[in-house]
């Protein structure tokens, strides 16, 4: 599986029967990167929680167990326009040619609602980070963390 960030006047959701889109609001490459590479795993060993494992990413993603939350959350709503589209490998990228290609950058705000959808804002505080790179790093570290622990429950 692999991803794209994008950002969209109009997302087409006729696409949504081959891919998954999430609010890029929500996250950074690295979540994205670690969820695909979990959901995968989770698939190998017959642990997924979902049957689709596109679905399965957001699930990863979200780093809780109910699917209905995890799109909720992390789905796109009507006024989304920055957007990470999840797919799979043979998806052609071109279907996406009313979207433009973007990085997943990360300032301030961003990551405030990162901690914030995550929970993690206490837990963040813990680590006393000296920049904002290193609290980037950290919140990263402990959603990756959060997804990882998926695979025990």
């Amino acid at each position: 599986m692999k991803f794209i960030a994008v950002e969209c006047e109009e997302f087409d959701r006729e696409l949504l029967k081959e891919v998954q889109a999430i609010d890029a609001s929500l996250v950074t490459e690295e979540i994205v990167k670690h969820a695909i590479e979990q959901a995968e795993l989770a698939f190998k060993r017959g642990r997924n929680i979902s049957r689709n494992k596109l679905i399965e990413v957001v699930v990863r993603i979200s780093a809780q167990r109910q699917i209905k939350d995890a799109l909720k959350t992390f789905g796109i709503k009507e006024d989304t326009r920055e957007i990470v589209v999840i797919f799979e490998d043979d998806f052609d990228t071109s279907k996406l040619r009313d979207c433009k290609k973007i990085e997943l950058k990360v300032d301030r705000e961003k990551l405030e609602r990162i901690k914030n959808v995550y929970k993690i804002e206490d837990e963040v505080k813990t680590f006393s980070p000296e920049s904002f790179e290193d609290e980037v790093k950290i919140v990263e570290n402990i959603v990756k963390e959060k997804i990882a622990l998926l695979n025990i429950d």
